[in-house]
């Protein structure tokens, strides 16, 4: 219901053009919510799982049948929900990091550096190291 009268026929083409760009930005949302579950579904598997699918892609030739196309639909939907202002991201990058060397696949962690923790402090007026 209208409660304000007096459109102009541009005022009321207008509210139709931005309830279409409202859809649009909702799809936009729902398909990059959809592709965020799909991300889950292969880079949240414990990494042996993991592995064992890669693997399988990488052996029957459909490594890019998914997670190229996976990437290439996330970077589009991500440059259309920038055109209509959605904060909203899919996924567009591996969720672990992964290696393809001599036809086998391996998950890989790069190491992590260690830390040298030095503890100073003093009681009652020497200074205590560990």
């Amino acid at each position: 219901m209208n409660l304000v009268k007096n459109k102009t026929q541009l005022d009321l083409n207008l509210e139709k053009v931005e309830e279409s760009i409202r859809k649009v930005a909702m799809s936009l949302n729902s398909t990059a919510m959809s592709l965020n579950m799909g991300w889950s579904t292969v880079w949240e598997l414990p990494d042996d799982q993991l592995k064992e699918i890669l693997q399988y892609l990488y052996d029957n030739n459909k490594f890019d049948d998914l997670l190229g196309l996976h990437h290439r639909a996330a970077t589009s939907v991500n440059q259309l929900l920038d055109k209509v202002g959605s904060q909203i991201r899919a996924k567009d990058y591996a969720g672990k990091p992964y290696k393809i060397e001599n036809g086998l696949v391996s998950i890989e962690y790069p190491p992590v550096p260690e830390i040298e923790i030095s503890i100073e402090a003093e009681v009652d007026g020497q200074t205590i190291e560990e």
